[in-house]
């Protein structure tokens, strides 16, 4: 038997444009991954199409460390992008 589907779930759109970017409602995200919030948080286009590639190229790893929208572009804007990384994991003794 099917189960009845919640009519909020149905609404259309689900989705609004920002800055030429569609992105999905605030009430429609509650359990989304935390990869899919950075990238709704700030566009991942925006790293190429803004020159954000080329202002992280000109940062330290330690630099990128200390803020963690930094980080959030490292390990999951790029990776969107295609450009893919490897941090060097240090072992502890």
């Amino acid at each position: 038997m099917a189960q009845p589907v919640d009519a909020g779930r149905l609404e259309r759109p689900r989705v609004d444009e920002r800055d030429g970017y569609y992105v999905l409602k605030e009430k429609f995200r509650q359990g989304i991954n935390p990869q899919e919030k950075v990238k709704i948080k700030t566009e991942p286009m925006k790293l190429f199409m803004e020159n954000g590639i080329e202002e992280l190229a000109k940062l330290s790893m330690e630099e990128i460390d200390k803020e963690k929208s930094s980080k959030d572009d490292i390990d999951v804007r790029l990776k969107w992008l295609g450009l893919l990384h490897r941090r060097k994991h240090r072992r502890k003794h």
